[in-house]
């Protein structure tokens, strides 16, 4: 299925290179890996990483999950 993946660069639980290799190996087509500046592992995300969230849902969401057009 999609996948969706947020790293922060201050992550010091996993390390940037663990968690590209890990997208990496996803073999899904709908995949985006967000980098954080700064962002920490147990940080709240930022607008930053919504403002990108909701595009992606809308673009690999079943149709029928959509809301109607009108």
């Amino acid at each position: 299925g999609p996948l969706l993946q947020l790293h922060g660069t201050r992550d010091r639980v996993v390390p940037a290179k663990f968690a590209r290799e890990l997208f990496s190996a996803c073999p899904s087509e709908q995949k985006r890996f967000i980098t954080l500046r700064g962002g920490q592992h147990h940080a709240p995300a930022p607008l930053e990483f919504y403002s990108q969230m909701n595009p992606f849902l809308i673009e690999t969401a079943p149709p029928a999950l959509l809301p109607a057009a009108g």
